[in-house]
């Protein structure tokens, strides 16, 4: 899932958006399906928005994924969610076209909340098309590139890409650990984290393909169960029981880790040597 556009910039200094092609004939029978099946439910949807490479217009059929996101009237109960996976899979298993579809929901008061503007607004006014219901990148203005965006809405997957999730805040605290527990689970020199409250992390696809292993007293590791990807850490029995650290490795937009410290360092490798200061 692609977060930035290649160029960037427009020439006022506006980051681009996804621009209007007409969707490929290849295509066009799958998103009339997806419109159908799913505004069977409309008192629930207030639009479905499509991004990625079928909105860009250089998805490949076959290897493609379909990328959706759904915005509803209110926040879901879980017998909403429960729906909307039915007819994920249903429309998944009837199309052959793309390799794999996926739903990003969120609610219109969560869209429209001025603290997400950095986040749901720049999201659906620079990286989605509208396909139906109401058009709420109508509600906000272009964004021209900043700190503040940086800072404020991140995203990341798993290696294969099943679990998606999204940060709604600043990522603090980044941490290369270098204990055995980080170093096996990440089979790497060490991990590195990046820590926000647990409120602010949504998983977005596939929470179901996500799982946990307790390694240690209060200690959660959470990956994908498909591909293996470490993906979040936490200590319900720590000193911040209630933030999550975030693999820094699965992030696909950018963020600036202004701070950065080593930790655990008497475990590390006996062949790694630490360059940076510590």
């Amino acid at each position: 899932m692609e977060r930035f556009h290649p160029g960037g910039i427009d020439a006022d200094g506006y980051i681009l958006t996804v621009p209007n092609v007409e969707v490929q004939p290849q295509f066009q029978d799958l998103l009339a399906d997806v419109c159908m099946t799913l505004t069977r439910s409309e008192p629930l949807l207030d639009g479905i928005y499509l991004y990625g490479s079928v909105a860009r217009g250089d998805a490949v059929p076959g290897v493609s994924d379909l990328d959706l996101t759904l915005i509803l009237h209110s926040p879901p109960a879980s017998q909403d969610l429960e729906m909307l996976e039915s007819k994920r899979r249903t429309l998944e298993s009837r199309h052959t076209e793309v390799i794999k579809i996926d739903f990003d929901i969120g609610s219109r008061s969560e869209v429209l909340a001025a603290d997400n503007r950095l986040s749901w607004g720049y999201w659906l006014k620079h990286h989605c098309r509208c396909l139906w219901g109401n058009d709420l990148t109508r509600r906000f203005d272009r964004f021209k590139p900043s700190r503040d965006i940086a800072i404020a809405f991140h995203q990341g997957t798993c290696l294969c890409g099943a679990v998606k999730y999204q940060v709604s805040t600043e990522l603090k605290a980044v941490t290369h650990c270098h204990c055995s527990q980080c170093r096996k689970g990440h089979g790497a020199a060490f991990a590195t984290y990046a820590s926000v409250p647990r409120s602010a992390v949504s998983i977005m696809a596939s929470a179901e393909t996500l799982k946990g292993y307790q390694s240690s007293e209060g200690v959660t590791r959470q990956f994908c169960s498909n591909c293996g990807s470490s993906l979040f850490w936490s200590d319900s029995k720590g000193s911040f029981p209630d933030w999550i650290s975030v693999a820094t490795g699965t992030l696909d937009t950018p963020f600036l880790a202004e701070k950065q410290k080593h930790a655990c360092v008497s475990s590390k490798a006996s062949w790694y040597e630490i360059q940076e200061p510590r």
